[in-house]
């Protein structure tokens, strides 16, 4: 049964599939014109030939004719583009540890067991969000470091013709080469997650008549409390994991000098994960819980004291009396082997 009344319409809404199409073919029409969106995502209607919005093909209905919209959602803009925009696809995983957490069931009240649950749940979506980031970044300092100081930059390499043979023999310079990316990238993504994403909206209640008020979702969502410490811990983490990376992760490093910034990046990351593991008041609604006293820790001053030591961490590694033995000989080419005898 439909509804009875003059105003009824039917809206049918098409959004195109992951190949993209064009406006004009999703609404079946000659020509087409945006009634909505930002020019990323679009809302089109089929046009006539002044480009004013056409209304669709009358159906029928129980022996009488409905009105029809046809809309169309154009997404293509958002998959399609440069470089830059391509790059956004590294981001994903971490939208995925950054949405993990609103996927998760809610805590009945009174629950004790459910409460306990929730908890550490929470942490360790918290430690496996920290664990994505340091992993990410070792990766691309391991990329960086093979390619760079032991390729590209090695005595007698073709690659990067533009250092001279003095210079390659020079392993400070190789390996601070390598590291410099690395530091970028870690820039890039602090810098990333310290923009605030928000996109202005249209005036509520409308300019237009009936000028009502919409309560749109998530209007009244509160920024976290937890998200200034949770930021400095993740950019900590990350310096500690590259000099652990050029250090050596798995066995202490003999000199002495060597050894001191490895023990500070391990200690580093300790406190990484174990403040990670213990904030647990994104709504900052409990001032009696140890989320006060954690963010008080990792505020400013001791974030920016943390941030430090991690980049003196990263360069004391990055330090000649740390280098690896692969970098100390140039591999050696074909047209310079010995022939045998």
């Amino acid at each position: 049964m439909l509804p009875t009344g003059a105003d009824l319409r039917v809206v049918e809404l098409r959004v195109h599939g992951i190949m993209g199409t064009t406006p004009e073919s999703l609404v079946s029409a000659v020509s087409a014109v945006d009634v909505a969106g930002d020019g990323l995502g679009r809302v089109v209607r089929p046009a006539d030939r002044l480009l004013r919005p056409a209304p669709g093909p009358v159906l029928r209905a129980e022996g009488r004719s409905v009105s029809r919209v046809v809309e169309g959602y154009v997404w293509g803009a958002m998959t399609s583009g440069g470089w830059s925009k391509a790059t956004w696809a590294l981001l994903f995983p971490f939208s995925l540890a950054n949405m993990a957490h609103w996927m998760l069931p809610p805590v009945p009240r009174g629950h004790r067991p459910a409460r306990v649950l929730g908890a550490v749940l929470r942490a360790l979506l918290r430690l496996a969000a920290l664990l994505l980031t340091v992993l990410f970044v070792v990766q691309a300092t391991v990329v960086t470091y093979d390619l760079l100081a032991v390729q590209c930059l090695a005595p007698g390499a073709d690659c990067l013709g533009w250092a001279p043979e003095w210079l390659r023999r020079a392993y400070p310079f190789r390996q601070a080469v390598a590291v410099v990316p690395v530091l970028l990238l870690v820039l890039v993504l602090h810098r990333v997650s310290c923009v605030a994403w928000e996109t202005p909206s249209a005036p509520n209640p409308p300019e237009v008549p009936p000028n009502e008020r919409v309560d749109l979702p998530g209007r009244n969502l509160v920024a976290d409390p937890d998200t200034p410490a949770l930021r400095t811990l993740h950019l900590v983490g990350a310096l500690a994991g590259v000099a652990l990376a050029l250090s050596g992760p798995y066995t202490a490093p003999d000199p002495v000098r060597a050894f001191v910034p490895w023990l500070v990046a391990l200690a580093l990351l300790a406190v990484c994960v174990v403040g990670t593991l213990a904030l647990d008041d994104p709504r900052g609604v409990a001032p009696g819980r140890g989320g006060r006293w954690l963010r008080a820790a990792f505020g400013h001053v001791p974030g920016r004291v943390l941030e430090v030591l991690g980049v003196l961490a990263v360069l004391a590694a990055a330090a000649p009396s740390t280098r690896c033995p692969r970098c100390r000989t140039a591999p050696t080419s074909p047209s310079t082997r010995s022939p045998r005898r």
